[in-house]
């Protein structure tokens, strides 16, 4: 008497399975998402990647800014808006230290001829423009996860 061997499932079915027990995965942890967004204060996660990002408190005006980098600032004003940053009030202070040192990089690549200042703005919307394209993919990844 011989015996059957069992059927071997169709690859159809397979892989429909396959994509049930995802979908089961991905609702689930979609869920465990929902229960923890709730026990999240958004503004503390906020600081937590402002400070992560920025390395110091935002303490500077943009005046101090252009001040202590000694450019001018409707120079400095041009620049950040090449970069794409938004406007910001005399008195607010959302700057760092590192926006004078990077000022006075700019500064210094001008003056030695790395670069005209012409080319600086232009060369700073390129920048702004990929760093906005970075921010966008960065914040697709985690949103995926």
């Amino acid at each position: 008497m011989s015996r059957k061997s069992p059927a071997k499932p169709e690859p159809a079915l397979h892989e429909a399975a396959l994509e049930a027990r995802q979908a089961e995965q991905s609702r689930d942890e979609l869920e465990v998402w929902r229960r923890l967004a709730h026990e999240i204060d958004a503004q503390h996660l906020y600081e937590q990647v402002e400070r992560a990002i920025l390395s110091s408190p935002r303490t500077l005006t943009r005046s101090e800014v252009a001040e202590q980098a000694g450019v001018d600032l409707d120079r400095a004003v041009r620049l950040w808006r090449a970069l794409g940053f938004p406007g910001a009030d005399d008195d607010e202070a959302v700057f760092v230290e590192a926006d004078v040192e990077a000022l006075r990089l700019v500064t210094w690549l001008v003056e030695n001829g790395y670069i005209d200042e012409g080319a600086e703005t232009s060369l700073g919307r390129s920048m702004g423009r990929t760093y906005a394209r970075l921010a966008e993919w960065e914040v697709s990844a985690l949103w995926s996860m």
